[in-house]
């Protein structure tokens, strides 16, 4: 049995690595324009144009934090990069199936898992892909790190004097 497990593994891996090193751009390209649409998607349900431009800055800022990170650490950047993507993608997703955030009252709810039942198989189907998606690869690009800290530096005052301005607004974030 282990062999077979070490013969499928010399085989598939190496593949594996192959067929995503020949479409690393297009991934990379593909995760975030999949969490930019879920944003827009979610912004159906909302209607709150506040929530799309909180979303986007706080895409942007992960995008910009992902690439410092990686001229370091690229598995630190990798991690980090998927955590905070599936974080928006899955809070994206609550906000258009929900019509509101995750909150931490909605999980201890236990009757709220009964009220699931039918939609289950949706659900379950969506959080597979999210999790898919927030696994796809990044690329670290060669940008000055000052530059970078300064876009993320203001990317940052800018959401939170956004948030200054709109004080009944959420964040996946926040």
């Amino acid at each position: 049995m282990y062999e077979k497990i070490k013969l499928v593994r010399s085989e598939i891996v190496p593949k594996v690595k192959r067929i995503i090193g020949n479409y690393e751009k297009q991934l990379f390209l593909f995760k975030y324009v999949v969490t930019f649409i879920s944003i827009g998607i979610a912004f159906i349900t909302s209607k709150s144009i506040e929530q799309v431009v909180v979303s986007t800055i706080e895409l942007l800022s992960i995008i910009i934090l992902s690439n410092i990170i990686g001229k370091r650490n690229r598995l630190y950047a990798y991690i980090f990069n998927s955590v905070t993507v599936l974080i928006i993608l899955l809070e994206q997703f609550f906000m258009y199936f929900g019509g509101t955030y995750l909150s931490m009252i909605m999980l201890s709810n236990v009757g709220s898992l009964q009220a699931l039942s039918n939609k289950l198989p949706l659900y379950i189907i969506c959080i597979i892909i999210v999790i898919s998606i927030s696994l796809l690869p990044i690329i670290v690009y060669d940008v000055e790190r000052d530059t970078q800290l300064l876009m993320f530096l203001l990317l940052f005052v800018g959401e939170i004097t956004y948030f200054n301005l709109h004080k009944d607004m959420t964040s996946p974030f926040y």
